[in-house]
């Protein structure tokens, strides 16, 4: 099975090694000279992430999706759903 890359990013404290993000949500370490798999981490996300590394320590940042960037974007139906939901909590809309 693969998976289109959404995100990449190079291990700056260990040259030729750098993660890769894929659509379906996975987080790979690889060693970029050999293409070897170093690590799989476990999937926290079933949507894309952004990854970067900050010190040491590799991040994964999840991208919003399609359905709710819509909806963000002023998607007409995305903001009734949200009023609707809304609604059935019992709050007010945030204006």
């Amino acid at each position: 099975m693969s998976s289109p890359i959404v995100s990449v990013a190079l291990d700056n404290r260990r040259p030729g090694r750098g993660a890769v993000s894929l659509l379906d949500g996975q987080v790979l370490y690889l060693d970029l000279k050999t293409w070897a798999l170093l690590h799989k981490f476990p999937r926290v996300s079933n949507g894309p992430s952004r990854v970067m590394f900050a010190k040491d320590k590799l991040v994964a940042v999840p991208l919003p999706s399609i359905h709710s960037a819509g909806a963000t974007a002023g998607n007409a139906s995305g903001q009734a759903r949200e009023r609707h939901r809304v609604d059935e909590i019992g709050e007010k809309p945030i204006e």
